[in-house]
């Protein structure tokens, strides 16, 4: 759904919908990773779209003032 990647501060940010396709049971899943995809250093879900807007905005002035 959603891929950003910052290389300065080595972070990537994924939102997604999970599980995929499940509009009863899913959710907005928010994962931060910093240099691998093995290793979410932050990870957020929720139903709410504004609520996820909210959070995505916090997450990206959290990595260009300091560590999550």
């Amino acid at each position: 759904m959603l891929l950003m990647e910052n290389a300065h501060f080595k972070r990537v940010l994924h939102v997604g919908w999970f599980p995929e396709g499940d509009l009863k049971y899913g959710k907005f899943t928010l994962v931060m990773f910093e240099s691998s995809y093995d290793d979410p250093i932050y990870k957020f879900r929720t139903r709410d779209r504004l609520e996820l807007v909210t959070e995505i905005e916090r997450i990206l002035l959290a990595v260009t003032e300091k560590p999550v």
